[in-house]
């Protein structure tokens, strides 16, 4: 199983992982350290572009939200085990913070189906 850890940032979304073609991505587990003096949101996203097909024969990538958080000021959360169940990525793992704080810190726990 791989980790990344990430600080927040803002409006650049930050890569997790990529899941290699023709396998998934699995987030088992992911750990929150808000230490920063205001709550902090994060959006993890899955980007990736659908295979060609006829009737769409040049896909445009794609953003799906796979989870939003929001977690208080001094606070540290794990998402629970069922929250993260169904949670499949097809592409590249990101999350995105609504402000930059090096003092809000996620790791992320994950491996590939």
């Amino acid at each position: 199983m791989a980790s990344k850890r990430v600080t927040s940032v803002i409006t650049t979304a930050v890569t997790i992982f990529a899941a290699p073609e023709h396998q998934t991505g699995k987030i088992t587990a992911i750990n929150i350290d808000n230490q920063s003096a205001a709550a902090r949101t994060l959006i993890f996203q899955d980007v990736f572009t659908p295979d060609a097909s006829v009737g769409t024969p040049s896909p445009s990538a794609q953003t799906v939200v796979r989870l939003q958080v929001t977690i208080a000021a001094g606070q540290s959360i794990s998402v629970d085990r069922n929250t993260l169940e169904d949670i499949r990525i097809l592409g590249t793992a990101k999350v995105v913070g609504d402000a930059t704080s090096t003092l809000c810190v996620i790791l992320t726990n994950y491996h590939f189906e």
